[in-house]
């Protein structure tokens, strides 16, 4: 699995901006679930025959503050 933080944005609940993100991907056919949500973070996993690096432009593009790991 490729690990992607979603990194807590003002304003908002990190869980919730998660679940968005992973919605977000599968809607892009990305297949995608969540962690459990860390202090300061979120992490989505995405499947190693997925491409990490669309992933994380579709959720830039989205808005979300997302970081490889």
């Amino acid at each position: 699995m490729k690990e992607i933080r979603v990194l807590h944005h003002e304003g908002h609940r990190t869980a919730h901006d998660v679940t968005n993100c992973v919605g977000c991907l599968e809607r892009s056919g990305i297949s995608a679930h969540s962690r459990k949500e860390q202090p300061g973070y979120g992490t989505v996993m995405v499947n190693e025959d997925s491409d990490k690096d669309r992933a994380l432009q579709i959720l830039r593009a989205q808005g979300f503050e997302v970081v490889e790991v």
